[in-house]
């Protein structure tokens, strides 16, 4: 469905599991990987609030009808807004590692999961305002998991670039270099902010949150920008 032949630009007709080309197991498993993404984004946006059966229908839903769909848009060679697709309607939207695909597709699922399901039980009060704060579980398991997600962005926006035959040693460390800046930039600038503006002594988890905030936007045209302006687009994100 994601990558297959059209039905008006919108969505995959063949190439289903029976046709599945397995020549190139790397791609297999990487294109895996930006679905199984997609998949536990929701997890961490409605976490404690829902019935791991109810996650279970979602993530089948969410895997085998939304995200081939999305991806076919703007990855397929034959989808309406991709940059590759010679009759596109628009101009063509590059996503080099899921900044759509993946992130505003899975984001946009946690948001309608999040309205559905409500905040937890008793952390607002009745006008809206936090009555209680909830403390954070392990804050050096959340710094250790935020690293361990920094080290594999390097290869989740890189390996479109392996992945098409891309040998060019330059390209791919300007893509890393590109990924750190953004990366960087964004913690500082959250880290800051949590000082100006919330006037607040800052904690691992903000500089976690902000870092994990740069590496989402350093996704969607990793391959063009330029490593210096990673500084912009961490800070802005």
């Amino acid at each position: 469905m994601s990558i297959s032949m059209k039905y008006a630009g919108l969505l995959g007709v063949n190439s289903y599991l029976s046709s599945l080309n397995l020549s190139s197991p790397a791609g297999f498993v990487y294109h895996w990987s930006y679905c199984a993404t997609a998949a536990t984004i929701v997890a961490g946006a409605i976490a404690e609030r829902t019935q791991i059966a109810a996650y279970c229908v979602y993530s089948i839903i969410g895997s085998t009808v939304v995200y081939p769909v999305i991806t076919h848009w703007v990855w397929s060679p034959t989808g309406w807004a991709s940059a590759i697709n010679p009759n596109r309607v628009i101009t063509g939207v590059l996503d080099d590692a899921g900044g759509i695909c993946v992130h505003v597709c899975a984001g946009t699922c946690s948001l309608v999961a999040c309205y559905f399901v409500g905040p937890r039980q008793h952390r607002l009060s009745r006008d809206g305002q936090i009555a209680k704060v909830i403390p954070k579980q392990n804050q050096s398991f959340i710094v250790f998991g935020m690293f361990v997600l920094w080290f594999s962005w390097y290869a989740f926006n890189a390996g479109p670039a392996m992945l098409a035959g891309g040998t060019d040693e330059g390209l791919i460390g300007r893509i890393a270099a590109y990924t750190t800046m953004c990366a960087a930039s964004s913690g500082t600038t959250y880290l800051l902010l949590s000082v100006t503006l919330k006037k607040k002594i800052p904690e691992p988890c903000d500089l976690a949150n902000g870092i994990l905030a740069g590496l989402v936007c350093s996704t969607s045209a990793c391959s063009i920008t330029e490593p210096a302006l990673g500084i912009v687009v961490g800070s802005v994100g």
